[in-house]
């Protein structure tokens, strides 16, 4: 076909408050340790930035963080950072009991191929935020380009030694759209191109708490990760069929997203 994506995911597991992780599908060595190594580092660029999301909206870095996947402890290792104060009360705290817990990430590494003449159209990810590095210096990049307030900006501009995050409808949705998403596109070229993003996603099993009193959507007890996804999905159909981009995301998802779902 005219574009080809394999999605690979972390077998994430965590024993006495550590998270190692492998990668799955499985591949042979030479590349599953480069990709579970890229996957890790940027799962950890994930939580530097909801860490200040979350600060600059009034609520304590965990709160985001606490949706997505937990950094594998090797990630900081590599990156030549400490572990937070927070991950090794955890590992203190449970290592007395020795529980082993294993998971399946939500995020995802998206590996993608891009056959000549083929383009994506603008869209917005139904996600937290994408993470890539930039096109110029990289073997046949994307090119993919992103609307911003400036105007309109090219992954080829940017260096493959810098990183990019663009965010997604989950992290317009919890800011109340005062961050909103991204939208990007992939132009039609003469030649293959590739690309391997990181998609940051919700775990559907997680709690939104901790969003009280902040500037944060505060849904209320007992919400998690897959009712976001349901409300965000239900949004997205309403401002399409409302053709408006200016959408605030302020609906009450107890209230009224039973209301858009049904129509």
């Amino acid at each position: 076909g005219n574009a080809a994506f394999l999605e690979c995911r972390l077998l994430q597991t965590t024993v006495a408050g550590r998270t190692m992780a492998k990668l799955h599908p499985t591949m042979p060595a030479e590349l599953s340790k480069p990709l579970q190594s890229l996957f890790s580092t940027r799962l950890l660029v994930a939580h530097a930035v909801l860490s200040g999301v979350a600060i600059a909206f009034g609520a304590r870095p965990e709160v985001l963080t606490s949706l997505i996947d937990p950094v594998p402890q090797t990630a900081y290792k590599e990156s030549g950072i400490s572990i937070p104060s927070t991950l090794q009360t955890q590992e203190a705290s449970s290592r007395s009991t020795r529980e082993m817990r294993q998971k399946m990430s939500s995020s995802a590494l998206r590996l993608c191929r891009y056959a000549p003449e083929c383009a994506f159209g603008a869209h917005t990810d139904t996600s937290l935020m994408g993470v890539a590095t930039g096109g110029r210096g990289n073997h046949n990049p994307s090119g993919m380009e992103m609307d911003l307030p400036d105007g309109c900006v090219s992954s080829l501009s940017i260096s493959n030694e810098d990183v990019m995050v663009w965010p997604g409808d989950f992290l317009a949705c919890l800011t109340r759209h005062r961050i909103r998403s991204t939208v990007h596109r992939i132009p039609a070229t003469r030649y293959t191109r590739y690309s391997a993003p990181v998609i940051v996603r919700i775990d559907p099993d997680a709690v939104l708490v901790g969003m009280e009193g902040t500037e944060l959507l505060s849904p209320g007890p007992d919400f998690r990760g897959k009712d976001l996804r349901q409300f965000v999905e239900a949004k997205r159909k309403l401002v399409a069929k409302n053709q408006d981009p200016d959408d605030d995301y302020s609906l009450n998802p107890f209230e009224e997203n039973l209301q858009m779902i049904e129509a």
